[in-house]
């Protein structure tokens, strides 16, 4: 028996059957017709670009992060903001220089639009920012003391 003849016959079987498999799993999955049927997609709400898309999030633990709120008014150290999505509206307060989580006390870092150190002078009406800070769970209405808020435009 001539067990080279039959090693090579297996190796070309095996690549033979390898091809085709993947060959048959590449063609398997359904075309893409929306972009070329023209359909677009949806689009963000007003105000927000793929650079600046608008999130929100509350962890287990009363985390939060909202990107892409818009500030309503400035009161002290009080920032009120809002985040839109279609007829959705919500209005969170943010208390600035009172962040803090369990037992330990922070205060709140300011980042300007180039990442560098800003402050709470540089946030007006209008402006976009970003908030990451802890949910104050007594409040009657949405409060963040806020850990960090970056002006994004």
């Amino acid at each position: 028996m001539d067990l080279e003849r039959y090693k090579s016959t297996a190796v070309v079987a095996g690549g033979a059957f390898f091809a085709l498999s993947l060959f048959a799993f590449l063609f398997s999955f359904p075309p893409q017709r929306a972009a070329a049927e023209g359909v677009a997609p949806a689009a963000p709400p007003e105000g927000n670009t793929p650079l600046c898309p608008l999130e929100m999030h509350i962890a287990n633990n009363g985390l939060v992060l909202l990107r892409s709120a818009r500030v309503v008014s400035l009161h002290g150290n009080t920032i009120t903001v809002s985040t839109a999505w279609g007829s959705a509206d919500f209005t969170w307060t943010v208390r600035t220089d009172l962040s803090h989580f369990e037992s330990r006390t922070f205060g709140t870092r300011f980042i300007d639009r180039d990442g560098k150190k800003g402050s709470l002078s540089g946030i007006k009406v209008g402006s976009v920012v970003t908030i990451t800070g802890a949910l104050d769970p007594v409040a009657g209405e949405p409060t963040i003391d806020a850990d960090s808020v970056r002006l994004l435009k």
